[in-house]
């Protein structure tokens, strides 16, 4: 998984799969300085299909397929 940081505050999150089999990748918002007690969710849309993803509040872990990736933007949105 990488994750960056764009110029206009949201974030760019990859989660890639390398195995020969489909995978759940977990991002733990913690991990990004975003625990549950900050109020703030975030707004995932993905990159390649402009889906709108949802709102996560804790948690993100969509199962990518073998030999794949699957990259969103995501937007601080107040709860």
């Amino acid at each position: 998984m990488l994750v960056r940081v764009l110029a206009d505050g949201d974030l760019a999150i990859g989660f890639f799969n390398l195995s020969d089999g489909q995978r759940e990748i977990s991002l733990q918002f913690w991990d990004l300085g975003l625990p549950y007690a900050s109020g703030f969710s975030l707004s995932l849309k993905d990159c390649w299909t402009n889906e709108e993803l949802g709102v996560y509040t804790e948690r993100f872990a969509p199962t990518v397929p073998a030999h794949d990736c699957l990259v969103v933007r995501a937007k601080l949105v107040r709860r």
